[in-house]
């Protein structure tokens, strides 16, 4: 920013300096006499003090802002040395007029502190001054002390006059300067036009040669610079001033036509111009470092602001009113964030003559240029050139900064900022580089440069593609197309993959826009439903030069059969069909296995066809009638074709085997089954086991099943089985065998059932005796049943008999469950158990006779019990050891750990420790288990006044029993102190025990009884409590042994050492009187003197509290 300043102020100000008379110092009224103020004195003309508020004892005036209000300057020159004084008179006596006095010798504009000051009111006699007051003849308020002058000294005295209707004064010298010289005052001053003055061009001055006196005249000259002669005005000036406003050497002629004296002064007065601040520039640097600041060259912008004028000089200022004045002038480097700086060109000769201007300086920061992105166009006329809108990067680039750019096509010119690109709306380029430089300003240093490129690129062409038909893996409809893999190639065509990419779209829409392209792989959408998919191509460079085309993808299911693993053999047995039953042909319908060949997939999509061969070329054309080719077992194959029209190749191959399996060889005729009538009644009706003739309808083949049937259409249905282990032939005398194989064929066989009438001896009946002997009591014994089978076919004269053994009667008749007798038999019963013997004939199975003929007896083993440890005290000798709670009436046998018999009754006498044994033996000759009971020894202690250690008269009494090493006794022992009952505890060692008599007791925690000791617990008592409540009512020492102390003297003292009472400690003690009164409840000091079995004596002191409640 650029600002000029008017100088009209200047002028104004000038003008006014000079234009008033007597009112400012410069224009003081010089004098060489008494004087006065000519009249009224109204105001003042420049403020001498320039702003200052106070000088001396002058003050700004009520409501104003200067030292001066009313003012006129004097200004005189001593002729003479001495004390000097001067008396002010105001015309109005009432009217208060205040002075300074300045100097000696002072300059105007720098005039310092006043040697004399008054400012009081009008004083009573209404004068002021320097001196005395004339009327008084003292020194008043109003007068300052005398001055001191010297010859040549000159002064200037200011009157001034605050308040009051300004009716003038007058103004006479005195003292002894005045009145012991004729001529005291310099009157050369008279004439006197001060300095020679510099002004500028359009100003004007006056030349002020006034002074005081009753008859002045005054004539005015000019310097004629040709001659050197000064030459009065035509017409003559002469008045007491003359106003000037070009430049000469001017003189004054002033007459006093009182004296005759005739003075005269000169003065050149120059008028200088003013120059005229030529137009500078802002100067921007660029913040490279980013702290804000840079440092300026303000003197680049002299030359401009000079403008080709001579005799100037250029200042520079951070303020405007500092450039006014010349004031606090900058040089460079300056450094500063930016800022106003104001210029000042001034004429060197006269530096009043000035004219200012402004510029502004800023630290900025580099421009920012944003990288834009590439420029890209479509080749479509294939000539590799475009036009390109270059313009359209600018708001890129600047991202809402403020700044020029400009385009180029060679960096170098982008730094020399020349040759910049004109075209920038349409530039025809092709393929290249573009140069972008950004700055604030055009021409600016603080730059940045930036490249984008221009790119044309190659039409994309998009080539013929054929539609998908896709076989649907998972056959959920939909599936996973790697469309890249699969169309890519197709698409692209000759063109380059490498500068083309084809990409995919759901619609037109989408791949005309290039948005949302679809995933690759990527799903159809809809299970097959043909779904149309649109392909763009486009150069990789460029997505704008693109070209679509579009092409259908459809999922069809794929066949997915059983595995021939999956698929069950289509199996029939063989039949007599074809007049053989036994030579593997049977006539198939093959789509038996249709619904598991598809294996869950729908008949009404996919198609099912049978071939002979694994080459699928022998169609089986007829496979609801089909007859084997290949006897017992053949492959047939199988192809599973999706059946949709479009289908070509979704299609599935699997196999299954069919086969002919061969009929049991079974019992071809009829089987008589016969039974033993022993369920209690003779009448020819009994239960049978089927199962029995199982071995002869099979003909010994255990690996064929046969199950009974009522009828032969039952049996060839395998439907209504009868129990097999219990059928009575009261339902039935025949019954239809159904004997089939494992492959599920079947032949059936008639059995016919009848009943024997053979039974075992009436009288007939066998024990088998044992104790119950073995590990466990539990009236359960192990037998050999075996031993009794001779026995028992003996009794039946038929050979080739086999004996069974059951557990009860059912079982028998069923022939289930039976008892091997090949193994050993742990009964079940206990104690008693009947067994059921079956005798039958090992050839037919015809039954001889069933009964419960064999019975097995276990005798208990005794019981009791005992315990099995115990102690014996061997302190308590001998004792009696028992068993308890026997079971019955037995015979005893003790031993000992050697084994010799003690004892052969229940209990036993012993009398030391050991392991003992003990058997029972019932009337039955069963023995019991041997029982052991262990028995420990254990003893009462024998305890002494050695095995004590006692710490008494302390802080913490302790009792302590030396329990180591068994010292008391083999037994485990338990302590308690002063109470049998307890409670006991395992330590031995007492702690914290009250002084006194105690007694220790010491237990065997086998029950082997309990010792005890008395101890004694030296210590003297802290308190006593005379109250009669038979506690704590006297005062004497504890735990006195008599087996230890034989004498004792023990002395009560109050604090005064007053003897209260003595007494032995054998006897009571004190009870809290003295002399049948009571003493007082407070401390008491004791003195004790133990004497024990030695004689020897020991003292005892301390203090006890007697407590009154």
């Amino acid at each position: 920013m650029i600002k000029h300043f008017i100088v009209f102020v200047f002028f104004l100000v000038v003008g006014l300096f000079y234009g008033y008379g007597q009112q400012d110092c410069s224009n003081a009224l010089p004098i060489c006499s008494d004087a006065n103020s000519g009249g009224v004195v109204n105001g003042f003309g420049y403020d001498d003090f320039f702003g200052s508020s106070v000088s001396g004892c002058l003050r700004n005036g009520l409501g104003v802002t200067t030292i001066e209000t009313n003012s006129y300057w004097f200004r005189i020159k001593l002729a003479a040395s001495g004390e000097f004084g001067f008396n002010i008179t105001p015309n109005n006596l009432s009217e208060d007029w205040d002075f300074a006095v300045y100097g000696p010798n002072p300059s105007c504009g720098a005039l310092g502190l006043p040697i004399a000051c008054n400012y009081s009111k009008a004083s009573p006699t209404g004068y002021t001054g320097v001196g005395v007051d004339p009327v008084t003849g003292t020194q008043t308020d109003a007068y300052d002390p005398w001055m001191n002058v010297a010859t040549g000294d000159e002064y200037v005295v200011l009157i001034n006059q605050y308040s009051g209707s300004n009716a003038g004064f007058s103004i006479n010298w005195k003292g002894a300067v005045i009145t012991n010289n004729s001529a005291p005052l310099d009157c050369s001053i008279i004439a006197d036009l001060g300095p020679d003055r510099d002004l500028c061009v359009g100003q004007s001055t006056q030349l002020n040669a006034k002074t005081f006196g009753t008859s002045i005249s005054y004539e005015w000259f000019l310097l004629n610079t040709v001659s050197g002669v000064f030459e009065p005005f035509s017409p003559a000036k002469t008045g007491e001033t003359l106003n000037v406003n070009t430049t000469g050497n001017y003189k004054v002629e002033v007459t006093d036509h009182t004296t005759g004296d005739v003075k005269d002064d000169d003065i050149v007065v120059t008028f200088h111009a003013i120059p005229t601040a030529g137009i500078p520039v802002d100067i921007v640097l660029c913040d490279a470092d980013g702290n804000g600041e840079e440092a300026f060259d303000l003197e680049s912008n002299t030359t401009l602001i000079l403008n080709g004028q001579t005799g100037m000089t250029v200042t520079y200022h951070e303020l405007e009113p500092f450039a006014q004045v010349g004031a606090d002038p900058k040089s460079s480097p300056y450094t500063s964030s930016g800022k106003t700086i104001w210029a000042r060109i001034q004429n060197s000769a006269n530096t009043g003559c000035f004219d200012v201007v402004s510029f502004d300086i800023l630290a900025t920061p580099p421009p920012i240029a944003n990288q834009p992105p590439d420029l890209s166009a479509c080749d479509n006329d294939s000539d590799g050139f475009m036009f390109f809108n270059l313009d359209q990067q600018m708001p890129i680039i600047l991202n809402g900064q403020t700044a020029i750019i400009t385009y180029y096509e060679d960096e170098d010119n982008a730094k020399d900022r020349k040759g910049w690109i004109l075209d920038t709306a349409a530039h025809l380029s092709k393929t290249k580089t573009i140069w972008v430089r950004v700055e604030p300003s055009a021409g600016s240093a603080c730059y940045e440069i930036i490249s984008f490129n221009v790119e044309v690129f190659e039409k994309a062409i998009a080539n013929f593609t054929t539609n998908i038909l896709q076989c649907d893996f998972d056959n959920d409809g939909l599936y996973q197309f790697d469309l890249k893999i699969l169309k890519d190639a197709e698409i692209i065509g000759t063109q380059s993959p490498s500068t083309f990419e084809v990409n995919y779209y759901a619609t037109q829409a989408n791949a005309n826009s290039n948005q949302n392209a679809l995933p690759n792989p990527y799903t159809n959408v809809t299970p097959y439903a043909q779904e149309r998919i649109y392909a763009r191509i486009q150069n990789k460079g460029f997505a704008d030069c693109f070209e679509t085309t579009s092409f259908t993808l459809q999922v069809l299911d794929m066949p997915y059969p059983a595995v021939p693993a999956n698929i069950p053999n289509l199996t029939y047995c063989d039949d007599a069909s074809d007049g053989d039953d036994n030579n593997g042909f049977y006539e198939f319908d093959l789509t038996e296995r249709e619904t598991i060949i598809l294996n869950g997939q729908s008949p009404y999509v996919f198609e099912v066809t049978y071939y002979l061969d694994s080459a699928y070329t022998n169609q089986i054309l007829n496979p609801t009638a089909y007859t084997n080719s290949v006897a017992n077992q053949q492959t047939v194959f199988v192809r599973v074709i999706n059946s949709n029209s479009n289908n070509v190749d979704c299609n599935a191959d699997t196999s299954f085997i069919i086969e002919v399996k061969p009929l049991p060889n079974a019992r071809l005729t009829a089987y008589e089954l016969m039974q033993c009538d022993e369920d209690g009644a003779p009448d020819g009706i009994v239960d049978f086991n089927l199962s029995e003739a199982d071995f002869f309808v099979t003909i010994g083949d255990n690996n064929l099943n046969v199950t009974y049937h009522l009828s032969a259409t039952d049996a060839a249905s395998d439907i209504n089985a009868v129990n097999k282990s219990s059928f009575s032939n009261n339902i039935s005398s025949t019954v239809f065998a159904r004997v089939a194989s494992v492959n599920g064929c079947f032949r059936i066989v008639l059995v016919n059932l009848t009943v024997s009438v053979t039974s075992f001896p009436p009288t007939y009946s066998r024990e088998i005796t044992f104790c119950d002997d073995d590990a466990t009591i539990d009236g359960l014994h192990e037998f050999n049943l075996a031993q009794v089978t001779s026995e028992i076919i003996s009794l039946f004269p038929s050979p080739n008999l086999r004996v069974s053994y059951f557990r009860n009667q059912a079982d028998a008749v069923s022939e289930t469950n039976i008892i091997s007798p090949t193994n050993a038999y742990l009964s079940e019963v206990p104690f008693s158990q009947t067994i059921w013997v079956r005798v039958e004939s090992a050839i037919n199975g015809n039954c001889f006779g069933i009964g419960p003929v064999i019975q097995l007896t276990v005798n208990p083993r005794p019981e009791f019990e005992l315990d099995e440890t115990d102690i014996i005290c061997l302190n308590d000798l001998p004792k009696i050891i028992s068993t308890r709670n026997p079971l019955g009436n037995y015979s005893y046998e003790w031993t000992d750990n050697a084994g010799i018999v003690i004892s052969d009754q229940p209990f036993a006498e012993i009398s030391q420790a050991g392991v003992y044994t003990v058997m029972a033996t019932s009337n039955l000759n069963c023995e019991s288990f041997p029982k052991q009971i262990t028995i420990t020894e254990s003893i009462i202690a024998d305890i002494s006044s050695e095995d004590i250690q006692i710490i008494d008269n302390s802080g913490n009494n302790s009792i302590s029993i030396n329990n180591a090493n068994q010292n008391l006794g083999i037994g485990d022992y338990e302590f308690a102190l002063d109470d049998i009952s307890g409670p006991y505890q395992d330590s031995p060692i007492f702690t914290e025990v009250i002084p006194g008599k105690h007694i220790v007791y010491v237990s065997d925690k086998n029950n082997c009884g309990i010792a005890q000791i008395t101890v004694y617990v030296f210590g003297f008592p802290n308190f006593f409590t005379p109250n009669d409540d038979g506690q704590n009512d006297t005062w004497n020492i504890l735990g006195v042994d008599p087996g230890v102390f034989k004498a004792s003297a023990i002395y009560i003292f109050d604090r005064y050492g007053k003897l209260m009472a003595n007494f032995s400690a054998f006897q009571p003690g004190w009870d809290g009187f003295y002399n049948a009164h009571k003493a007082v409840s407070t401390d008491y000091w004791y003195l004790a003197r133990m004497t024990d079995l030695n004689d020897e004596t020991k003292e005892y002191k301390g203090h006890f509290s007697l407590i009154r409640r």
